[in-house]
């Protein structure tokens, strides 16, 4: 009995070897087939894949035709297996154990495929040799600490690659040198918000910067486009959107304000550009161009090009002031606060 038994779990042990390198190894499509026709019409096979659950060995058939389709041209190395037998009956034993395998290294391939799986695998000894009832092959989180029951590690790893990615997406929108929004990024967010809510648009731009560069250098004028955008953060609100549109031109969107706070914040940028002027020793000043637009009327570009008139307006003007687009003068006089 103890024999026959011991003969039994070898001829298992070594079925369920085969099985698995005539399947990772792809040497004999044919010998494969024909193993798998010899097992039960009711075989339950469990894979790694959230579709492979094959109640039946027909379905487990055809599962498997599509995935040797689709790994024609892989190649694996098995780096290491071991299997286990464990009685369950005389003529009925567990086979466990874990395959390790690795895609053969392919020239201009970087990023390769690697399992170290786990299996278990129910055998019935029959007059026509073992047959395999059952298969369920698993991957462990590799990243799941000893003792660790619940997958915190990998968790936090998702959570901080998460945050790192956010992270990046966020420089990716900044402009390097003011860490306002960049032009790019200024036209997305703005363009959102607008279609959501009214509000003001500002077109502001450095007067004379150019006299700046000749005279004081380009160093300090970058120190002055970096100074102005920090007022900026000091004079609009939290809710508003600034960005920098490219050299000394920028833009804010406050929502949700009306006509005299936005000439307010304006008349108290100029000021504080006059004290900050005195610290420098070079003086500089901006010119604005301000557009009201309503929720969902008009595109990005639309209001963009309304306030981009109205601050040429304003420089022609004398430089120093703001002026207001004539269709938002317009819109201001139908508007009551709420």
């Amino acid at each position: 009995m103890n024999i026959q038994q011991t003969d039994f779990h070898t001829r298992a042990r070594e079925k369920m070897k085969q099985i698995w390198h005539l399947y990772i190894l792809n040497i004999n499509s044919g010998q494969l087939a024909a193993e798998i026709a010899a097992m039960p019409g009711n075989l339950v096979v469990i894979g790694t894949g959230r579709h492979e659950m094959y109640e039946n060995r027909e379905a487990f058939i055809a599962g498997m035709e599509a995935d040797q389709t689709e790994a024609q041209e892989v190649e694996f190395d098995i780096l290491d297996e071991w299997y286990e037998v464990q009685a369950i009956t005389a003529d009925v034993c567990c086979i466990y154990g874990t395959i390790w395998v690795r895609e053969k290294a392919a020239l201009g391939k970087m990023v390769y495929v690697e399992m170290n799986s786990r299996f278990t695998a129910v055998c019935r000894d029959t007059p026509d040799g073992v047959q395999i009832c059952s298969i369920h092959h698993s991957i462990p989180y590799v990243d799941q600490s000893d003792q660790e029951y619940y997958p915190r590690t990998l968790s936090a790893l998702a959570e901080e690659a998460v945050q790192k990615n956010m992270v990046l997406e966020r420089r990716m929108e900044l402009d390097a040198s003011t860490e306002l929004l960049n032009r790019v990024a200024s036209e997305r967010h703005i363009g959102q918000a607008m279609r959501k809510e009214s509000g003001v648009f500002i077109m502001l731009d450095l007067d004379n910067f150019k006299e700046i560069n000749d005279t004081a250098g380009h160093l300090q004028g970058d120190h002055v486009i970096q100074q102005f955008a920090q007022l900026l953060r000091e004079v609009f609100h939290s809710r508003a959107i600034l960005g920098r549109m490219g050299g000394d031109e920028f833009a804010v969107w406050c929502p949700g304000i009306a006509q005299k706070e936005a000439e307010d914040r304006f008349c108290m940028l100029v000021e504080k550009c006059s004290h900050v002027s005195d610290e420098l020793g070079t003086p500089f000043c901006c010119s604005a161009g301000m557009s009201y637009s309503e929720p969902g009327h008009e595109s990005f570009m639309s209001l963009y090009q309304r306030a981009d008139q109205a601050l040429y307006q304003a420089k022609f003007n004398g430089k120093g002031q703001a002026k207001w687009d004539s269709q938002s003068k317009e819109a201001f006089l139908r508007w009551i606060p709420e």
